[in-house]
């Protein structure tokens, strides 16, 4: 199945100076290209157009719309989802990231969201793309809420990936990775985790870590080596110039960073 990805950074390059890359989605990219079906992203830079957003879902033909939102881009989203829903009502929609994950009841609420994730998305988005593909029941997809014969389905949680190494690496060419590369003058973006131990208010990896209460450790490293292999596919493929990591806290972990550090500096020589 052809899956539509639409992310909003609407004002981002203004901030930025270039488009960014986004781990969330690469890795959604990613498991859904490893079992076979097709994606592609439609990226929001500025305040969408009803024409020519509905356009560029036409030329990608799906079989399912998902989106991701944080909160100061959710308005957007839902008019996006609006459009698809007016202009092609038996579409599938679903909608997942912070924002859905921390407030999935005035998400769900919105009848152009057919399924909203809450959670790690990359295998219940599988699971719902298998399932679509071969016109399966969805109702009982782990993460995913739907409405189902008046009545609102809040299926449990999964637990967290606790082996992060499991994961494809994030898919880049769902970004045009290249031209991303050449505008932001060779930096690449990495993250080597997931989640944040610390309380900071003006975060949300509090509530995050509250939501995913006992599914299994929040704050996961990959390994050192699966990280290493990634930096060696990036350097094989592109052209590289320096790392950039993105990760809330990159030295948590002290014995981690220095058996990185002491095998990067063995066969990098590109900065970070």
């Amino acid at each position: 199945m052809k899956v539509c990805l639409v992310y909003s950074d609407t004002g981002g390059v203004e901030h930025y100076g270039t488009r960014k890359y986004y781990h969330g989605l690469g890795y959604l990219s990613g498991v859904l290209k490893q079992a076979g079906h097709e994606t592609a992203l439609i990226y929001l830079q500025h305040e969408p157009e009803r024409d020519d957003f509905l356009q560029q879902v036409a030329a990608i033909a799906p079989g399912l719309v998902a989106f991701s939102s944080t909160t100061h881009q959710h308005p957007y989203i839902e008019r996006c989802a609006r459009w698809v829903k007016e202009s092609a009502p038996k579409m599938c929609t679903m909608v997942g990231g912070t924002h859905p994950t921390l407030v999935p009841e005035q998400v769900i609420a919105n009848p152009n969201f057919d399924v909203v994730c809450v959670g790690e998305g990359e295998y219940p988005l599988l699971d719902l793309v298998n399932a679509l593909q071969e016109g399966r029941d969805i109702a009982s997809i782990p993460n995913l809420w739907l409405h189902r014969g008046g009545r609102l389905i809040r299926n449990a949680l999964r637990p967290l990936v606790a082996n992060l190494d499991e994961l494809p690496f994030p898919d880049r060419e769902l970004f045009d990775f290249d031209r991303m590369l050449a505008d932001n003058d060779g930096w690449v973006d990495m993250m080597v985790g997931r989640g944040c131990p610390y309380q900071c208010s003006y975060c949300c990896n509090p509530a995050l870590r509250r939501r995913f209460k006992g599914l299994g450790k929040y704050v996961r490293f990959r390994s050192v080596e699966n990280v290493l292999a990634e930096i060696r596919f990036l350097a094989q493929h592109h052209e590289v110039k320096t790392l950039n990591f993105q990760d809330d806290v990159f030295t948590l972990d002290r014995d981690w960073t220095l058996r990185f550090s002491h095998a990067y500096s063995e066969e990098f020589d590109f900065p970070f």
